[in-house]
């Protein structure tokens, strides 16, 4: 966060010109607790509920910043490979559904719809982002995830402290991203553990950690901007 301020402005109104245009376009007028512009995090003081709640949103918008810290110019389409890795726009509700953030996601599945401003390329994008920043705002959802080990070892883990159980995901989801780098096995499904992966490696690039590579899951080919630019398109036709 060396590079991130923090900036609290008492309502709306008072957020940078180029912010508020942003959330025009996006019809998310009166829905803004906090936001990333430029290099800050810009929290609404008025709609912040207390401590945990502030914790929470900071959680959210620092995923925002490690994403751009991570991906780079590779951000979007990096963030589009995931969701058509996730089963495109229908099977991010299944995640969200299994995940319990449905509510959490709602409002963001509603300006996807309301919004004609967000470019058909952006869509998916936008979506994948805010979905790794709610997971990320809930850190025990992903931890509570199920477990992928032997069956016989669910009940020891489910016992298990919470930074342990967060601990055994990012390990298994950097093996699981390990074997895909290496072609010792290609896993299709995006599971609990990739996504905990992904978020510390998002996590710690937010904090300036110089060790953070981008999953190979989320790895950019010459060819993905036609592939995923294909395969969007023949969702929006099915839809």
């Amino acid at each position: 966060m060396q590079d991130l301020k923090v900036q609290v402005v008492p309502d709306e109104t008072l957020l940078p010109l180029g912010l508020q245009k942003q959330i025009r376009l996006q019809k998310a007028h009166g829905q803004i607790v906090a936001a990333l512009h430029d290099e800050s995090i810009y929290v609404v003081a008025n709609r912040v509920k207390g401590f945990r709640h502030l914790k929470t949103i900071l959680r959210h918008e620092m995923c925002h910043w490690g994403g751009r810290k991570l991906f780079g110019k590779y951000r979007k389409m990096a963030y589009r490979k995931l969701l058509r890795s996730m089963g495109g726009y229908s099977g991010l509700k299944q995640y969200c559904k299994g995940m319990g953030l449905d509510q959490d996601m709602a409002p963001y599945f509603q300006t996807l719809a309301k919004a004609e401003d967000i470019p058909f390329q952006d869509q998916g994008h936008y979506i994948t982002d805010e979905f790794l920043a709610v997971l990320n705002s809930k850190p025990d959802l992903y931890s509570k995830a199920v477990y992928e080990g032997p069956n016989i070892l669910i009940r020891l883990y489910s016992c298990l402290p919470e930074a342990l159980k967060m601990t055994i995901c990012e390990v298994t989801g950097w093996a699981r991203d390990q074997a895909r780098k290496r072609s010792w096995r290609d896993f299709e499904e995006v599971s609990s553990s990739d996504l905990a992966y992904i978020l510390r490696q998002i996590n710690r690039s937010a904090q300036g950690g110089s060790d953070s590579s981008a999953p190979h899951l989320m790895k950019v080919e010459a060819d993905d901007e036609v592939t995923l630019f294909f395969s969007e398109l023949a969702e929006l036709f099915e839809a």
